[in-house]
């Protein structure tokens, strides 16, 4: 029975297993990777990209993957709806257990499309990390709908050997008037942060924009520790003028925040590097939580 990301992956002792026990599973399939559920954040209202919630300790779901989906014409509509409806929330699309895949299947090309079903929000824990899937017992606000994959934006597998980059870097994409950003994510102790720009930067041609671009921000730099990797908190206010640097060039190029769809820490790490266990974004559904700043 494959299981989706924040449960631990074993599925077959009836437990959670310990650390050693996941490293001897880990030993056994490796590299193999199983079909699993997965779940991705979505962006955009004209055109829809989907950010996969990365897990740095889960071998099927160690990797960075932003897709660009196309919704069937009457569930676009109603996804649009629901977004003018309820514009401080975000939505998560997850693929149907009896649709499992890999993420390496789908850069293969093996997929076309992805049948599944849209959540409103995430259900908060009190816990230092999800220990399963999140929106069991939630009904979902699009159910059972297939989307298309028009193409993959962007792809990288983790690795432990990976160093920190001396600065905080994001990848920056998008498509006509809409841009978004997620930080480019390298290994734990690591925190996900998806969010949307207010508006595509005239700076940056459409092409690029389509393909996504690094840039990186001034005035962040981590010296190849995990900090500012593991931000605890989300620094970038919605409607914040913000700079960054296109390749880490020297010119400042500026950017305006807009709504964060997810900064969280608590499925990306095995451990929570926050001693609070960090800010999360959104804090979950009815919920109401400090705005970033």
């Amino acid at each position: 029975m494959p299981f989706g990301p924040f449960a631990e992956p074993d599925a077959h002792h009836g437990h959670m297993p310990s650390d050693p026990e996941r490293g001897k599973d880990r030993i056994k399939n490796w590299p193999k990777n199983h079909p699993h559920r997965h779940a991705f954040v979505m962006l955009g209202n004209e055109t829809v990209f989907i950010c996969h919630l990365t897990q740095h300790w889960y071998e099927e779901h160690r990797y960075q993957v932003i897709i660009e989906v196309e919704l069937p014409p009457d569930k676009m509509r109603e996804y649009q709806a629901l977004r003018a409806r309820y514009p401080k929330d975000s939505f998560f699309l997850a693929n149907l257990e009896k649709d499992s895949f890999t993420l390496p299947s789908l850069q293969a090309g093996d997929h076309k499309e992805i049948r599944c079903e849209i959540f409103r929000g995430i259900p908060a824990t009190d816990k230092s990390r999800y220990m399963a899937w999140p929106w069991n017992g939630v009904t979902p606000v699009i159910p059972d709908i297939t989307v298309g994959i028009k193409r993959m934006v962007y792809y990288r597998p983790f690795s432990d050997k990976m160093n920190y980059p001396s600065t905080l870097i994001y990848l920056l994409f998008g498509a006509g008037k809409e841009a978004h950003m997620t930080n480019w994510q390298t290994k734990e102790p690591e925190f996900d942060h998806v969010l949307s720009l207010q508006e595509a930067p005239s700076w940056l041609p459409q092409d690029q924009l389509k393909a996504s671009v690094i840039v990186d921000i001034p005035g962040q730099e981590s010296g190849g520790s995990p900090w500012p990797q593991a931000l605890c908190k989300n620094h970038w206010p919605e409607g914040a003028d913000r700079y960054v640097r296109y390749r880490g060039e020297e010119n400042e190029l500026a950017i305006k925040i807009g709504r964060t769809a997810w900064f969280s820490l608590k499925v990306a790490n095995s451990s929570n590097p926050c001693h609070d266990g960090g800010e999360q974004w959104p804090p979950g559904p009815g919920a109401e939580a400090a705005p970033p700043g």
